[in-house]
């Protein structure tokens, strides 16, 4: 199973509140600027960030650390998928699932393999050497929605993070590798 997404809760949405930004985030970096996105889309509880690779087991993510920490990785994630022929690690570590994501292209398919980072620490959700080989535009395209959604939320939750220049560059660069493997939107 792949199942990459950001599950927008509408009535939330729709409610809330433009969030104010901790003291913590200087925001010049493209990283602290997902961070503190995330933070604010967990605290208003407008999306939910799923993940489900190597299982039918929904992992145990969350939307401000885990999100950010993908999100911060797919740019990386796309330009192998465009590029075809290398791995590309997907390090989950940081944010305590301690699990690796290793995707590696094959023709117009993706595998993707999921691993433990630590072995005395087994993780339920992680088959130990599981796979899953999915087409190279479902991941490319799961991926754009992500963005997009998370976009979105940010619209109506952070739009002063939206709109500062490396969000906007990374958003751009999303969409041109996204286009570029599945094809321009109809």
């Amino acid at each position: 199973m792949f199942d990459i997404s950001l599950q927008i809760r509408r009535d939330a949405l729709a409610k809330a509140e433009p969030g104010q930004v901790g003291n913590e985030y200087e925001l010049v970096s493209l990283e602290s600027q997902i961070a503190a996105a995330c933070e604010l889309l967990q605290e208003s509880k407008v999306a939910e960030f799923r993940m489900v690779l190597c299982s039918e087991e929904p992992w145990p993510v969350d939307t401000w650390l885990d999100l950010a920490s993908f999100l911060e990785q797919v740019t990386g994630v796309l330009k192998m998928i465009g590029e075809g022929g290398r791995l590309f690690h997907v390090d989950m570590w940081e944010e305590g699932i301690e699990a690796m994501i290793v995707l590696h292209r094959v023709g117009d398919m993706v595998r993707v393999r999921c691993s433990h980072r630590m072995e005395r620490r087994r993780l339920s959700f992680v088959t130990p050497g599981a796979e899953a080989t999915v087409p190279t535009v479902l991941v490319a395209y799961q991926i754009g929605q992500l963005v997009q959604a998370f976009a979105e939320c940010c619209e109506r939750v952070c739009p002063q993070i939206l709109a500062l220049a490396a969000m906007q560059m990374w958003r751009r660069e999303v969409a041109r590798h996204v286009e570029k493997i599945i094809g321009p939107r109809v």
